[in-house]
């Protein structure tokens, strides 16, 4: 596999014949399972659509007991922060098991793993899609991991029944897949900028954000934890103030990037 650097986006649709991206790779899950027999030739991880939109897939073939399931992303995090990692998630009425259904994370290239997030199919509502964005460093850093150039975060599902019957079925669908950071490698002209600053936090009704003396010009985007956009501001000179009045209490990102193509995102709280 290639391990990509960031930013990285895949929503599938380029995707022919159904072959997953160079950095894709349908993996087996029994290091991470840890359930001995859980990985059946009647599992399966793959690419389906509904006209031009392209979606991944991960479930049974059939009932014959429960299967173990993962897919890996391959990713060089070397040198970044601030890891935003989004994805777009829709239950197909997985029952949950909070130590299978998640995400793993390794920084060796697959030796091992630990689980950095846990699906809970009881609080999702059923064929609904649901937007999860992860600040991965908190997740990562908890325990006491770093980023190397062979990072993977591996998508696992658990469950028994077939993906498409018309009565017990599970599985759940992967879409929309976005990571992003503060610092990439300089051959993508991305570099960790530390004279961006912004205040305050947590803020109440507005956030300042000043620039470098070397900037002009830049954009604020404020992003719930959908990972939706909520506050987009473009602006000319070296400072500028966006309007947080309207967004509701909790947390939030901000992410503020220069004429220079410099880029930071930090997490915020709105009172």
């Amino acid at each position: 596999p290639i391990y990509a650097g960031l930013p990285f986006v895949d929503n599938f649709n380029s995707t022919t014949n159904g072959q997953f991206g160079p950095s894709w790779r349908w993996s087996h899950p029994d290091q991470t399972a840890q359930v001995a027999g859980t990985t059946k030739p009647t599992g399966f991880v793959g690419i389906d659509a509904s006209g031009n939109e392209k979606w991944v897939g991960m479930g049974k073939i059939c009932d014959d007991g429960l299967t173990a399931n993962a897919l890996d992303l391959h990713l060089n995090l070397e040198n970044c922060s601030n890891v935003l990692f989004s994805f777009d998630l829709l239950d197909n009425a997985d029952e949950s098991h909070p130590t299978k259904d998640g995400l793993f994370f390794s920084n060796d290239g697959g030796k091992y793993y630990h689980q950095i997030y846990s699906f809970d199919f009881e609080a999702i509502n059923n064929d609904i899609w649901k937007r999860d964005t992860i600040l991965l460093d908190d997740l990562v850093n908890t325990l006491n991991l770093t980023y190397s150039n062979e990072c993977i975060i591996r998508f696992q599902q658990y469950d028994d029944a077939d993906f498409i019957s018309g009565g017990d079925r599970d599985g759940y669908l992967l879409d929309n897949i976005n990571v992003q950071c503060d610092f990439v490698n300089s051959t993508m002209n991305h570099y960790y900028l530390d004279e961006i600053k912004f205040y305050p936090n947590p803020t109440y009704n507005k956030i300042t954000v000043e620039l470098s003396r070397n900037s002009v010009s830049g954009e604020i985007s404020i992003i719930n934890l959908q990972g939706q956009l909520v506050e987009y501001k473009e602006f000319l000179g070296r400072s500028a103030i966006i309007n947080t009045e309207g967004l509701q209490s909790g947390i939030y990102f901000i992410r503020i990037a220069t004429d220079e193509h410099k880029i930071k995102t930090y997490k915020i709280i709105k009172k």
